[in-house]
């Protein structure tokens, strides 16, 4: 079925938000500020209610608007408008400057809206990467299908049913990383307070700690077959256990370029070292041997160690790396702040025991994943067939 198209200011009204108030300004009642970094949480199931919050005091003082429910939000200037993210407000809210914002008139299904957008994002319209912005009068130029609203509740139900299976799948998922973390806390308690009776040791003593370097200058990345991996910051938001996949091949292990940097070994936890990219607290853990770039740290049990590899997983798993960094104006994470954590060292019963059940777990997530990705290409699928007039 060929539909026409219409301007998307043609029926829904389109503007951005407001500057942020003072921190002072914000309060324990009111309706919720909407950050562009708010948007990451919220589509991950995040309640609007757990952010900043603005009282009608101060909203009338600072004029700021509040955009009614099923205003359909995504970043228009910054980094964050690159990413794509679309999201749909469940209530009332305040909006911060960087936001576009797409008010509901009845004219068209911000339902609908939402689903078109994720598939056809506004992220298209950014013409400099360097300094990512897109203005609100070419929001308000993007064609949109010119369907009838009845049309658009229509397709937006059925995709409903699609996400519907997919969150299920999501569910499970978080549902087995929860089981995980009550059996570690039961059998351990929290990392840097474990229960009575545990002998205590620290990580500088039972694990090696890599510290990414600059690699040689000059030289250029190879993607030969078998070359180990240059696992980089970028990788940090691939999934779990996928880090070699996108990441450049570098020369074979046997070369001697690749002897001037260290080799991290299968297993180890990666995370960021410098900058903001910490306060993602991002974790990950190689899938195969790989050189670390000078903005990543990684962290493996010792051959002498006592504990596992799945026990140091988890361990790491509660760790907020950003309190333990360092510097001021930078944040830094260093050996020197690694190396003194406490950590707990069980019998060797019990870290058998923790390790097969993460092991065991570890192969349900495979399957869970695995059928979560079965979903996503479905729902995609899917939304595609439903833009193109073929639901």
């Amino acid at each position: 079925m060929n539909v026409g198209t219409v301007s998307l200011g043609a029926v829904a009204d389109v503007s951005a938000g407001q500057p942020a108030p003072k921190a002072h300004e914000f309060a324990d009642e009111g309706h919720p500020f909407i950050r562009a970094g708010s948007l990451e949480r919220l589509l991950n199931g995040g309640s609007e209610d757990s952010l900043e919050k603005i009282s009608e005091s101060t909203a009338l003082r600072k004029r700021l608007k509040l955009y009614p429910e099923n205003t359909v939000l995504f970043a228009k200037s910054g980094m964050s408008a690159k990413l794509g993210r679309v999201y749909r407000l469940k209530g009332p809210a305040y909006v911060v400057s960087h936001l576009a914002a797409v008010k509901p008139t009845g004219r068209y299904d911000p339902h609908y809206l939402t689903y078109w957008l994720r598939a056809n994002p506004p992220s298209r319209l950014i013409k400099d990467d360097a300094y990512p912005s897109i203005r609100t009068s070419e929001i308000a130029e993007i064609e949109v299908p010119a369907l009838e609203v009845n049309e658009q509740h229509r397709i937006a139900a059925i995709l409903d049913k699609a996400e519907a299976i997919r969150l299920k799948h999501e569910r499970a998922l978080d549902l087995a990383d929860a089981f995980l973390k009550s059996v570690f806390l039961e059998m351990f308690g929290y990392p840097l307070r474990p229960k009575d009776g545990l002998e205590v040791s620290n990580i500088g003593a039972e694990c090696n700690l890599y510290a990414g370097n600059s690699l040689p200058k000059g030289e250029e990345f190879r993607g030969q077959e078998g070359g180990i991996i240059l696992t980089k910051v970028s990788d940090m938001n691939s999934p779990e256990n996928t880090t070699e996949i996108k990441s450049a091949r570098l020369w074979a292990e046997d070369d001697g370029k690749i002897r001037q940097s260290i080799i991290a070994p299968s297993g180890t936890i990666v995370f960021p070292k410098r900058g903001g990219a910490i306060s993602t607290n991002k974790k990950r853990v190689l899938a195969r041997k790989a050189v670390l770039d000078p903005n990543l740290m990684g962290v493996f049990p010792k051959p002498t160690s006592r504990v596992s590899s799945e026990y140091l997983r988890a361990w790491f798993g509660f760790i907020d790396l950003v309190t333990i960094s360092s510097g001021s104006a930078v944040p830094q994470l260093n050996k020197k702040d690694l190396a003194p954590l406490p950590i707990a060292v069980p019998s060797n019963d019990a870290m058998s025991m923790y390790s097969e059940v993460s092991k065991k777990n570890s192969t349900l997530r495979l399957r869970l994943g695995a059928a979560l990705e079965e979903a996503d290409i479905a729902f995609h699928a899917l939304s595609q067939s439903a833009f193109r007039g073929e639901l």
